[in-house]
């Protein structure tokens, strides 16, 4: 909620979204917000103010970004499942004004 970065990107993160939802990609591609650092409350006001289409994660405890390595907001992150478990094939920090250019790397 308090990254700067993240509230830069936000429209960008969700052009992505409505792009994806558009190409009829809807069912194969999900969306997730981690709110690291972040309250339930706190997420909940980001999603709100920024419009967010999709579910905003708290992390307050650092539960899930924890799970990732070197996890520096902004940041997009896409996995697929691969035998039973889920694995990242896709990273990026550079959000802002690249949606476009992000939307190939993340087709399942």
């Amino acid at each position: 909620m308090y990254c700067p970065h993240c509230q830069r990107s936000a429209g960008d993160v969700n052009e992505l979204y409505a792009m994806v939802q558009s190409r009829g990609k809807g069912r194969q591609i999900a969306f997730y917000a981690i709110g690291k650092n972040n309250s339930p409350m706190e997420a909940q006001l980001y999603q709100k103010r920024y419009k967010v289409p999709f579910t905003v994660l708290p992390d307050k405890d650092l539960q899930i970004s924890s799970r990732f390595s070197k996890v520096t907001p902004p940041m997009l992150i896409a996995l697929k499942k691969q035998g039973g478990t889920w694995q990242e094939y896709y990273r990026v920090s550079k959000i802002e004004g690249n949606a476009a250019g992000i939307y190939p790397n993340i087709q399942p």
